[in-house]
C-alpha cells in the first residue's frame, strides 16, 4: 500500500493533463488523470486525498462533476482550474457554493499550481 498522497486530475486537454500530472508525481504524489469526468466519476472513492479539475470539458463540466462528487465525497478536497469562461461572480459563487476549496485561472503557473496542491493537501491532512 502506497503512503503518497494521491491526486486525481480531470483535464480534457491531454497535454495540459501530461504536465499537471508530471509535475506532481515529480513532486512525489501519486496521481490518477482522466480525460474525461463521466470516467473519473467511475473511479473518486476514499483513497484520493484532491481532487483537480478542468471546468469547461465536453459533455459534463467541472462544475457538474463537483456537484456529483460532493454528493458522496463531500470531504473530498477539491481545486477547480479554469481560463476566462466565466465572471468573477460566477467564480465567487463555485467557492461559496463549497463546490471548490480553491479556483485557479489557467494558466496558473508552476509555483502557483505547486503550492494551492500543497496547500489543499495540509487542510486535508489535518481533517
Amino acid at each position: 500500500m502506497s503512503d503518497k498522497q494521491k491526486i486525481m486530475i480531470v483535464d480534457d486537454e491531454q497535454h495540459i493533463l501530461d504536465f499537471y500530472c508530471t509535475v506532481l508525481t515529480n513532486k512525489g504524489y501519486e496521481c490518477v488523470c482522466y480525460t474525461s469526468a463521466e470516467d473519473a466519476l467511475e473511479d473518486v472513492d476514499e483513497s484520493i486525498d484532491l481532487l483537480i479539475t478542468d471546468n469547461r470539458m465536453p459533455g459534463m463540466t467541472g462544475i457538474e462533476f463537483l456537484e456529483e462528487v460532493m454528493e458522496e465525497h463531500e470531504d473530498l478536497r477539491r481545486i477547480m482550474i479554469t481560463g476566462s469562461y466565466g465572471t468573477q461572480e460566477q467564480m465567487s459563487s463555485i467557492l461559496d457554493n463549497g463546490l471548490a476549496h480553491k479556483m485557479l485561472n489557467k494558466p496558473c503557473g508552476m509555483d502557483n499550481f505547486i503550492e494551492a496542491v500543497a496547500e489543499q493537501l495540509a487542510i486535508a491532512d489535518e481533517a
